[in-house]
């Protein structure tokens, strides 16, 4: 009797094990992916991975906000950390486990309305002109990649807005699921202000495919039971219903 009851308190512990397994979850202001709003962070990506705490046995664990370059600093060489959201990319293919994948995004190149001297028609226009791009995101290193020297680098994505504003840059590029959402709502900028920036350029290079990926050091266990549960979330319909609730 005292043999079977250790088999079953061995198989229990086995099957538990991965939820023992403390996670660190690391994320950045870009709504309305994920954004913090009355002390408690939403969005539709963080919604997302509520339901897959809820799958997994990870209820509860908080996600950490920080500035981008520190939130993919830290994701890209501790063990067991997960972040929310990030796009796939040639030069962070193998910096990462990219185990969830949630949607796609496109590119496209915004100037101020008053810039009538400004005329970008192909990638290649951009390199004439002062481009402001976020630090260590996806867009800074697609433009990087490609030998563009004319980049000026920010922190926080919402001085970009303030920079254009004020002639400080000539070129911004924001993508197609966040920028008017994050640019109204989050960062606080009117109406009037929104109305004075046009888009000049659909950058058809590339399109973004977002993930909730997971640091080098995770444990596969972890990895494969988050896959399995985005797969139930989807399947279930919740994905889709979460989704339409922030983007129409």
């Amino acid at each position: 009797m005292k043999t079977i009851l250790s088999f079953f308190l061995a198989m229990a512990i086995c099957a538990s094990a991965y939820a023992e397994v403390p996670l660190q979850i690391v994320s950045t202001e870009e709504a309305p992916l994920q954004y913090t709003e009355n002390y408690q962070i939403k969005g539709v990506a963080a919604d997302i991975l509520y339901e897959l705490l809820k799958e997994t046995g990870y209820e509860g664990t908080k996600i950490r906000m920080y500035p981008w370059a520190r939130a993919y600093d830290i994701a890209s060489k501790d063990e067991n950390t997960m972040i929310l959201t990030i796009s796939r990319n040639e030069q962070r293919e193998n910096l990462f486990h990219w185990t969830c994948p949630l949607f796609e995004t496109g590119y496209t190149v915004y100037k101020l309305k008053s810039r009538k001297d400004i005329s970008v028609n192909s990638l290649e226009d951009i390199r004439k002109y002062r481009l402001g791009l976020w630090r260590d995101d996806a867009r800074h290193h697609f433009f990087e990649s490609r030998g563009f020297t004319n980049i000026d680098l920010v922190s926080y994505d919402e001085l970009n807005i303030k920079k254009l504003l004020n002639g400080r840059i000539d070129l911004y590029v924001g993508d197609s699921i966040s920028f008017a959402h994050q640019m109204k709502k989050t960062w606080g900028f009117t109406q009037e202000e929104f109305d004075q920036l046009e888009p000049v350029y659909e950058i058809k290079e590339v399109h973004a495919r977002l993930y909730i990926a997971f640091s080098l050091k995770t444990d596969e266990a972890v990895r494969n039971k988050f896959a399995l549960a985005l797969e139930k979330i989807k399947e279930s319909g919740k994905f889709q219903e979460i989704f339409h609730q922030y983007v129409q």
